[in-house]
């Protein structure tokens, strides 16, 4: 698996997270839910960093999402891609891994 799809199946599992957060008080669940808000709003500025927040965490289509922002569909999974791609140096360096790790 590499760097792409690691970052992708984090930013699937985000809502996990939060779960595991919230059953069992896990500390490496706080840091990746801490890890991932870090990343997305360091790409604040990226005009369609949304669509990470509305397929990702807010569970929408692809199909609505391309609605809400008036885009192509292929577009919007363009737009995706191009963030993920970002989210991936930030998300899945090996100095992000050791942070997760870190007791």
């Amino acid at each position: 698996m590499g760097a792409y799809e690691k970052c992708e199946n984090l930013l699937k599992n985000y809502n996990n997270y939060k779960l595991g957060i919230d059953i069992t008080n896990g500390k490496i669940a706080k840091k990746c839910v801490d890890k991932i808000d870090k990343a997305i709003v360091s790409l604040k500025d990226e005009e369609y960093i949304g669509i990470i927040t509305m397929h990702y965490i807010d569970r929408l289509t692809m199909e609505r999402i391309a609605e809400v922002y008036d885009i192509s569909l292929v577009t919007a999974y363009a737009q995706k891609k191009k963030l993920i791609h970002k989210l991936k140096n930030i998300l899945c360096s090996d100095e992000a891994i050791r942070e997760l790790l870190r007791k």
